[in-house]
């Protein structure tokens, strides 16, 4: 989904700020501004991401939070750490370090979500040898698609989201 983390706090920005389909921090900034203030400090820490740190100062300037941004950026450029280094050792609760809590929980979502669909995977290939049904049999009584339903079943977990994969390995224990 959202790999790095500037991928990431593009779509967390847009999903704050209602901007879906813009990466102009201009426009995100103007609606973070309008009525999404908690966009604010991811919005400073996707400009770092893209290197348009500066810009972004320009456009808050004489804003409420012109003053966070450059307290922030005096604090973390003091560190000479990564940035989600420098992150990581925010103390907790702080506004910055909640935008990269947000992307960590995210990441291991998504692994947790692989190993689980790598896990059901190897269950239904069992229980098809198990039952003696055939994957055709099993494809027309779960209604998926042959091909993402044989590829699944080879390993490819990109192919069955984890709420169909769980559904199927249900249907077929009933069955």
């Amino acid at each position: 989904m959202r790999g790095s983390f500037g991928h990431f706090l593009l779509g967390y920005c847009q999903e704050l700020t209602g901007c879906d389909g813009t990466s102009s921090l201009k426009r995100l900034f103007q609606a973070m501004r309008s009525n999404n203030p908690r966009a604010a400090e991811p919005l400073l820490l996707l400009a770092l991401c893209q290197g348009r740190e500066g810009y972004l100062l320009k456009t808050a300037s004489n804003t409420k939070v012109e003053s966070s941004y450059r307290a922030f950026l005096s604090d973390y450029r003091e560190s000479g750490k990564a940035l989600e280094t420098y992150l990581d050792t925010l103390p907790e609760g702080n506004r910055f370090k909640k935008a990269y809590v947000a992307w960590q929980a995210e990441r291991t979502r998504l692994q947790r979500d692989r190993l689980t669909l790598e896990n059901v995977s190897r269950d239904i290939s069992e229980m098809l040898d198990e039952k003696r049904i055939s994957r055709a049999d099993a494809c027309r009584a779960l209604s998926l698609n042959k091909g993402n339903f044989y590829a699944f079943l080879k390993g490819d977990t990109s192919k069955l989201s984890r709420k169909t994969a769980v559904d199927a390995y249900k249907k077929l224990a009933n069955i």
